[in-house]
């Protein structure tokens, strides 16, 4: 039981360039297959801290690599996502950029305080703009599905249904 948080971070790591392969292919159904892989990477983030503190198993290494296994999947979501041509309306590359400072700025102070003896513990504001920015990926990977498959009016259409309905 102690390894399994590091194995879900790992796998993490390792499910980000099929992911990747997915949202660049135009095999039948990669934009399904790109989302999935997505959500099982998004699911392991969850999992790897719920083993580690249910069975106290945290560890230094642990706490190093999921933040970076976090910042690797989704700023290559990002990152891809920049490349695709339905989407060059929707991200800019400042977008990008924004995010990518950030997370250098941020981990390279939380190794710096480290190294120094002072220990940096994760913040909810933290967690929640991870949470936040999978989120962003979903909402997008289903955007690049609804343009593949030509669904946009069957959405418009289900939406302006839902809307009735809930008034």
């Amino acid at each position: 039981m102690k390894y399994i948080p590091n194995i879900l971070t790992i796998s993490r790591i390792l499910f980000t360039p099929l992911f990747i392969f997915f949202v660049f292919s135009d095999v039948n159904y990669s934009k399904i297959f790109a989302l999935l892989i997505f959500s099982l990477a998004s699911i392991t983030d969850y999992l790897d801290g719920f083993f580690a503190r249910k069975y106290n198993v945290v560890s230094e290494f642990g706490k190093f690599l999921d933040p970076v296994a976090d910042k690797l999947l989704i700023l290559s979501a990002f990152l891809s996502f920049l490349f695709l041509p339905v989407l060059s309306s929707v991200i800019s590359i400042w977008m990008f950029l924004i995010i990518l400072f950030r997370d250098i700025f941020i981990t390279g102070l939380k190794l710096l305080l480290n190294s120094t003896g002072t220990k940096v513990k994760t913040s909810k504001f933290a967690k929640f703009k991870t949470a936040l920015q999978m989120i962003t990926v979903y909402f997008i990977l289903i955007y690049l599905l609804a343009n593949k498959y030509n669904s946009f009016n069957d959405l418009n259409q289900y939406s302006a249904i839902w809307f009735l309905y809930t008034l």
